[in-house]
């Protein structure tokens, strides 16, 4: 039949058009007539089973299936108007060798109308070499990184595979860098605005839309299912074979088995679940009318959905009709689900089902009269007890999917038309479909909002720039690329052999070697150029063996406190502060056990017949006793030269000299030295440089990823380039920042709804947030909280960490200021928030210290055993607080500061303070533990004088 004329221009038709009769469309009645009036003898149930596959595909079915018998009915208009599409670019003709080596990922959404369940979002995951798929239901796109670790979890616990390639767009959720390394993972993305690049995903997103679409125009049921249309579709389009897999469908492909389609059922049609007996009456109905919404992952049963209480439950015995489809004979604008009475009209008179001629097995008799003789009933209707033969290998496998159908081959751009999404009004955004690529370089949030330079000197501003101008290689491939990380393991490698280090000989029989590996660091200038690129070669220490490869281990290192302390003394008294490096530092350390390790990465001689290793005869960097024996010989060269150790932190070392203190703070192998005359530090430095191979690196800038800047004003500190790493790492650089760290409005708890599949993605994150709060204060409470609950994290506190995230993108460059006063006067002030803790009711202690305006020093930690009341509770933090002072007032002595005693503390519980400064003893004292008491002591003794503060102060 002829509906039109059109010339071709460009590769395009277009259509005359006209005002004929002959091409008037068929009026409404007759189109809904056409496409909604069924006759069951005529309808080929099956191809509704398998949720209308081409013709190709239900041949290839029918061949391969015994119980697929009917033919199929050529004209279907569902199809139509569920899969009517464009042409579209040509196929890529690459493909993965085998499963997982390759997967293509993206995310689809938002629906305008969320799900019943809350659902706006899903994500797609295609492997390449077996079209398997896999959808997840999200609510957000915050959900996506947890949801692809736990995939890349799932496919090596579940199929002993390692995820080698991800293929995904641009979108910032897929930004999980580190992730990627950890796992040895390539990340590949597509170009920006370029989402036909990853067209297989795109595709499938067509394929599973089309499958749904064609389900929820079958059934009728309300938009709200769109999910359940979502997961059957893809439930059925894993167990389809296809041309692309040799007429394989992808679920064999995956298991080396055939799917079961016995269990199959119409989407959306009417099905009597059988009640239970513990929950009905005699006279209560014994059976629950309900339509069928697929097959629940991980369970042997049907989802189905309550026709009377309208709420979906999962049931194993239930009895099909599967020519009624009750959402089908509701008028088009029904009421909301929620008004739909037990009692609805659901079987109009043509619905009536009507026995369908029996084929060469029972399991396809579908649908028969209802007879009221409970004698037939069972024989009569599709009845299962539980679908026990269905192929439920789901490991989340329900929500797997397969590869395309024959029309796919010629698609490539994803359909960009969702059911009821509004038109947009307001174009002063970036449309909602650009939020998972990166347009250009525009970013909604870009950086320079919330990070500027201008404000700091030439000099600084030209340092802080540097710092991320150049990225270290993350493995030995990638540095053996370029040829300066090349010289730079040369250099390493001829400071070992002139060190003497080891000797290489055949590994002994009986003896084990330890691994060893290459890791690079840039070394700045304070004017900010590039002082060096340094490979170190280190030993893999955590495969040694106690009392075998090594023996006591402890080695102290400078505390981050002392390092402030130091700073905002220098502040005040203008003392010069310079800055060193120790070259190879372990390499000095005299080794006293026999350690083997392997020749290093690059060597020649790996892998030779012999088995040659390298003997040990000094220590080296990753070697757990390497740090204990360089700190035991730097220790001893200082005390020769005349410098006396702190005990109130050993890696503080200081001198007197002509009078002048010289201060020496160290961690590891990078030294800190301090005093008020420049020739002093510059003899220690000759001194130095005699025992050791020396890098002077000249003034303090930047010291254990600490930024530090100076004028005459003061000292700044902070991590600039530590928070950029970190959003960069975890892909929220270009994120919505946040005005709070926390939602005032969410109380954590240690039980939330879903744990976390992978607790160490977590807790890497909380790690390195918790380092920030070195010059954040602001970070302290916050990251009390989330710390608490990594034995066992939730979902809602990775995204209350992620919350944090975005806060620190709204401030990178916040620190903490050293203000150059004359007054070094120590004061504190301590708080307690009384039983805040949800879960085991304790109470959080708070503290801070300042050394005159200077804030050197604080705290948040929730206490070891719950307080009786709010008094108790200040009580103990005040005694938290004197431990502190003490330890302060002691540190700063030995730096030539001479505290003002008593030292002021502040409190703002009366209660407490009274208890503190008399030994009174009564019911409501007398179980607090003996050592709280030490803020007693410390009162009498005349070290604290405490004030009451009012809380609003």
């Amino acid at each position: 039949m002829r509906i039109g004329l059109a010339n071709q221009h460009r590769g395009l038709y277009h259509l005359a058009t006209t005002n004929s009769p002959s091409f008037a469309e068929p009026s409404p009645s007759h189109q809904a007539a056409t496409i909604y009036n069924f006759n069951p003898h005529q309808v080929n149930l099956w191809h509704w089973h398998l949720g209308h596959p081409s013709r190709d595909r239900y041949l290839l079915v029918k061949n391969n299936n015994s119980i697929v018998t009917s033919d199929l009915v050529l004209h279907c208009d569902i199809c139509h108007l569920s899969k009517q599409k464009r042409l579209s670019f040509p196929l890529s003709d690459h493909s993965a060798s085998e499963p997982f080596a390759l997967i293509h990922v993206d995310i689809w959404g938002p629906l305008s109308v969320k799900s019943y369940d809350g659902f706006s979002y899903f994500l797609t995951i295609v492997d390449d070499y077996t079209r398997a798929v896999w959808v997840y239901l999200m609510h957000s796109k915050a959900e996506t990184r947890e949801l692809l670790q736990g995939f890349c979890q799932l496919v090596n616990t579940q199929f002993a595979k390692q995820v080698k390639t991800i293929r995904s767009g641009q979108g910032k959720e897929f930004h999980m860098t580190e992730f990627y390394r950890i796992h040895g993972i390539e990340h590949q993305t597509s170009c920006v605005e370029t989402p036909q690049q990853n067209g297989r995903v795109e595709r499938k997103h067509q394929h599973i839309l089309n499958v749904a679409r064609a389900l929820r125009f079958q059934s009728g049921i309300p938009l709200k299912f769109w999910s359940d249309c979502i997961l059957h579709s893809v439930y059925l389009i894993n167990r389809m074979p296809t041309p692309l897999l040799q007429n394989k469908s992808p679920f064999e492909m995956l298991f080396n088995r055939p799917p079961l389609l016995q269990n199959l059922r119409v989407f959306g049609c009417l099905s009597y679940a059988t009640t239970l007996p513990q929950g009905r009456t005699k006279f209560q109905p014994r059976a629950r009318q309900s339509i069928f919404l697929g097959f629940p992952s991980g369970v042997k049963g049907y989802k189905l959905f309550d026709l009377h209480d309208h709420h979906v439950f999962i049931s194993r015995n239930v009895t099909f009709y599967e020519d009624i489809l009750p959402f089908k004979t509701i008028p088009d604008s029904p009421p909301p689900l929620s008004t739909i009475p037990h009692s609805s009209p659901l079987l109009a008179p043509h619905s009536i089902p009507t026995p369908i001629p029996n084929t060469s097995d029972n399991l396809t008799s579908r649908g028969a009269h209802p007879v009221p003789a409970a004698d037939d009933v069972q024989i009569a209707h599709d009845t299962n007890s539980c679908p026990d033969d269905q192929d439920n290998v789901d490991v989340h496998l329900s929500g797997f999917n397969d590869g395309e159908n024959v029309e796919e081959q010629l698609e490539l751009e994803v359909q960009a038309e969702y059911e009821g999404r509004p038109i947009r009004v307001n174009r002063g955004k970036l449309p909602a479909k650009l939020d998972d690529y990166y347009v250009g370089s525009v970013s909604r949030y870009p950086m320079s909002d919330y990070l500027g330079y201008d404000q700091l000197a030439p000099k600084d501003k030209h340092y802080a720039l540097s710092l991320i101008a150049e990225v270290e290689p993350s493995s030995y491939q990638e540095a053996a690329k370029s040829e300066v990380w090349n010289k730079a393991m040369n250099e390493e490698r001829e400071a070992l052999e002139l060190n003497q280090t080891w000797e290489v000989v055949p590994l002994p029989k009986g003896k084990r070697a330890i691994g060893c590996k290459w890791v690079y660091t840039i070394k700045m200038r304070p004017d900010g150029r590039i002082e060096r690129r340094k490979a170190r070669l280190v030993a893999k220490g955590f495969t040694q063996i106690h009392g075998i490869d090594f023996l006591d281990t402890y080695s102290p290192v400078a505390k981050i406190n002392s390092v402030k302390a130091l700073l905002a003394v220098a502040a005040s008294k203008g003392w010069v502060l310079e800055q060193m490096d120790v070259s190879n530092a372990f390499l000095h350390g005299d080794l006293e056990e026999e350690v083997h390790m392997q020749l290093p990465p690059g060597d020649p001689r790996a892998g030779s017949k012999d088995n040659l290793v390298c003997k040990l005869k000094k220590s080296l960097y990753g070697l757990k006793q390497a740090s204990r024996q360089w700190f035991a010989k730097l220790t001893s060269s200082l005390l020769q030269h005349g410098f006396s150790q702190s005990a109130s932190d050993y890696s503080l070392f200081t001198k007197w000299v002509h009078g002048r203190i010289v201060v020496l703070l160290v961690y590891v192998d990078d030294i800190i030295l301090g005093g008020a005359d420049k020739k002093d530090i510059e003899e220690v430095k000759l001194f130095l440089s005699r025992q050791f191979k020396i890098k002077d690196l000249g003034s303090l800038k930047y010291f254990l990823g600490l930024e530090i800047t100076r004028n005459s004003e003061g000292i700044a500190v902070c991590q600039r380039k530590y928070c950029l790493d970190l959003l960069e790492d975890t892909g929220y650089l270009d994120a919505k920042d946040c005005k709070s760290p926390l939602d005032p409005k969410v109380k954590l708890k240690a039980k939330q709804v879903k744990p976390l599949d992978d607790p160490e993605v977590y807790r890497r994150l909380i790690g390195r947030l918790h380092y920030l709060t070195t010059t954040r204060p602001d970070l302290t409470f916050p990251m009390q909280q989330l710390s608490q609950f990594q034995k066992e994290p939730y979902t809602d506190h990775l995204q209350a960490a992620f919350r944090v995230l975005r806060y620190i993108k709204g401030s990178p460059g916040q620190g903490i200021f050293f203000k150059a006063e004359p007054t070094l006067r120590l004061i504190g002030y301590s708080d307690s928030d009384w039983a805040s803790c949800p879960d085991s009711r304790r109470s959080i202690t708070g503290y801070c210290t300042f050394l005159g305006s200077s804030l050197i020093t604080w705290k948040s930690k929730k206490q070891t055993t719950v307080s009786r009341s709010s008094s108790e509770a200040e009580y103990r933090a005040l005694a938290h607080l004197g431990c502190e002072v003490q330890w302060l007032k002691n540190l700063l002595a030995k730096l030539s500061v001479e505290v003002v005693l008593p030292i002021s503390v502040f409190c703002d519980n009366r209660s407490a303070i009274h208890i503190a400064e008399n030994p009174v003893f009564h019911e409501r004292t007398k179980h607090i533990e003996i050592d709280v008491h030490v803020i007693r002591e410390r009162v009498k003794a005349g070290l604290i004088k405490l004030f009451y503060v009012k809380t609003e102060d």
